[in-house]
């Protein structure tokens, strides 16, 4: 059994796509030591679990702080430390998720003379642009390209980032997507549940609600217009305290809040919907789970994210792309026929975005020699 030793900038609420690698790495005999940074949340401190253990370090930070979080970072590493030097543990593998961590991460690879996995959930430097001088973000990049090449093992989330970190690192990249397996959980009947009649079509937004990065509240306006479509929304971010208000004025927008298992929620909808702003640097290399999510439930995804949701939607017709938010309202959802294909164009691919496609991956990455079937 390998003793891995997994960091985390989150406090693991959980964070979906680290839950699964979690599970997929227990299935292949490890344990994991999970460290988090527990930047704002109410949990436990120290949680032990059947193949893992969590243990929170609490240290709040203030938000959209730029290079300030520095100070921060140098805080929570000593805090790492300190908590590692109080055990006798030692690590074959560890495991560090995104650029924040990487650093610390080839700290403790010299340390306990392991193997290092860096997990870019992101690519950091773009996806955090606005925030640092454009200086900053470039040298945070040559950083992270110095760092990679420390690494034993790099896994991104998708083609295009692999794409683009090749063009200046020369080394193996996985790709181990935000990929769902096929969902045998209970459904909730939104209908039933918001008194809608059957004809309605349900449009759903699930996700980090903040409209100057994903702008669902661009299409409200013409949401309330239509007399056959509702539109439910989920999530939390720094739009949450104030959705409500924005949303009373219209009769057809619903919002659920936070949702602890969104999955329960996809059999009720008819569309998933995802938008992101154009301006971002970050735009063409999105990888939503939106995308993934919909596809493992079979729902035809409605987006304006070029990169590999417009591919996939213009390559087998999986959902519709927009170019401009407007035009929504030029979308025929009565057209049964394009609806029905559309559910079987996702049926066809499907099993090439399922999570059991990372077993094999993990395999590799552990060195180790276990049939897909007796996972």
């Amino acid at each position: 059994m390998k003793r891995i030793l997994m960091i985390l900038d989150n406090a693991f609420k959980p964070d979906l796509r680290v839950k699964k690698e979690i599970e997929t790495l227990i299935g292949l005999g490890n344990y994991i030591d999970l460290v988090c940074w527990d930047q704002d949340s109410d949990l436990e401190t120290h949680e032990v679990f059947e193949g893992y253990s969590i243990h929170r370090i609490k240290l709040k930070t203030e938000r959209q702080i730029g290079i300030k979080k520095i100070s921060f970072l140098y805080k929570f590493f000593k805090k790492v430390h300190d908590y590692l030097g109080q055990s006798n543990s030692k690590y074959d593998i560890i495991y560090a998720h995104d650029f924040l961590m990487l650093p610390l991460g080839l700290y403790f690879k010299r340390k306990y003379k392991s193997k290092l996995v860096y997990d870019a959930h992101e690519i950091y430097h773009l996806m955090e642009w606005e925030k640092y001088p454009n200086i900053i973000s470039h040298l945070i990049y040559a950083v992270e390209r110095l760092l990679i090449n420390k690494t034993d093992h790099f896994i991104v989330v998708s083609n295009y980032r692999k794409s683009f970190y090749s063009e200046k690192i020369k080394k193996d990249i996985h790709v181990i997507g935000n990929w769902y397996d096929e969902y045998d959980g209970g459904s909730i009947d939104l209908h039933d549940k918001l008194n809608l009649k059957r004809s309605k079509i349900i449009l759903a937004y699930f996700g980090v609600l903040n409209f100057k990065v994903r702008p669902i509240d661009r299409i409200f306006d013409q949401i309330s217009k239509s007399e056959n479509l509702h539109l439910v929304v989920g999530g939390a971010g720094p739009d949450q305290d104030n959705i409500e208000g924005i949303i009373e004025q219209y009769k057809n927008i619903s919002y659920l809040g936070w949702l602890e298992n969104v999955r329960e929620y996809m059999n009720g909808i008819d569309y998933l919907v995802y938008f992101m702003n154009s301006d971002r640097k970050y735009f063409y290399y999105t990888a939503p789970n939106s995308l993934y999510l919909a596809i493992s439930h079979s729902k035809p995804l409605i987006t304006n994210v070029e990169g590999e949701p417009k591919d996939l939607i213009n390559n087998f017709r999986i959902g519709i792309f927009l170019k401009q938010f407007e035009d929504l309202v030029n979308i025929n959802f009565n057209k049964y026929d394009d609806y029905k294909n559309m559910v079987l164009n996702i049926n066809k691919i499907k099993n090439n975005y399922s999570w059991s496609n990372s077993f094999e991956v993990y395999q590799n990455i552990m060195n180790v020699k276990i049939k897909i079937s007796e996972k």
